[in-house]
């Protein structure tokens, strides 16, 4: 059997960058935009519905921490970068049809040919195959599409314990939206209850009609900063995208 050839390094690869931020499909378009504009890349690609961006590039001309930077240069975040150096991904599967050490041999061979692929080990006795792999080269899918073109039928391993870093940043992202919004909300009722006032014939108390200017800064303060992630981002679009997006508005 002819040993597989190893990959030219100028063959194009491919990476996958989840990304936080994201609230418009112009955003989506301005990263777009950037990410095309760097050397060496191929094709960039950039999804606003799964928050993702896929990168086709020549390894000898530019590094996936240039794409980073570039996507964090237009305000934006990329997950499993800057939260976590760890690029490592562990996939437990069951592998329907494996009866013998040969089929699972051939499982092991079909998975090791994937570009990403860390290590595998494979055990025909309990239909199990624990699978380390680069999040950043190689996708769950095209390991299954791996194994199912051997003549085997990939699922789930019960009792899988497999963290997605994604979901979890996701969740925090989310968790993080959901507290800003409450304290924006907290300081925004006295606020507007001390600018609608006089439109509405309230008298305001003496001390705080002295102080009103000072009272309206305070609170508007922390709404500011509960904000700034969309100024930040709507003055990038603008300076250096030349572009508008939702945060811009």
């Amino acid at each position: 059997m002819s040993n597989p050839k190893k990959p030219d390094s100028n063959s194009p690869e491919k990476i996958i960058l989840p990304i936080s931020g994201m609230h418009c499909a112009s955003c989506a378009a301005n990263i777009e935009k950037a990410l095309s504009k760097v050397s060496g890349v191929v094709k960039a690609n950039v999804n606003f519905a799964s928050e993702k961006a896929n990168v086709e590039y020549n390894p000898s001309i530019v590094q996936k921490e240039k794409f980073v930077k570039t996507i964090e240069d237009k305000g934006y975040k990329v997950i499993l970068r800057e939260d976590t150096n760890d690029k490592s991904g562990k996939l437990i599967l069951k592998v329907n049809g494996m009866s013998s050490q040969h089929c699972a041999g051939i499982v092991e061979n079909a998975v090791k040919k994937l570009s990403g692929i860390k290590s595998i080990g494979v055990s025909y006795a309990n239909e199990k195959a624990v699978i380390d792999y680069d999040t950043s080269q190689i996708t769950i899918e095209k390991i299954k599409k791996a194994i199912s073109e051997a003549g085997y039928t990939p699922e789930a391993y019960p009792q899988n314990q497999n963290l997605d870093r994604e979901k979890d940043a996701r969740k925090k992202e989310i968790q993080s939206l959901r507290i800003k919004l409450i304290v924006s909300i907290i300081f925004s009722i006295p606020l507007l209850y001390l600018v609608m006032s006089p439109m509405l014939g309230f008298d305001l108390p003496e001390l705080i009609h002295k102080n009103l200017a000072l009272i309206q800064f305070l609170l508007t303060t922390p709404i500011m900063v509960m904000g700034k992630d969309f100024f930040i981002r709507g003055f990038l679009a603008v300076v250096k995208a030349r572009s508008a997006n939702m945060d811009t508005v």
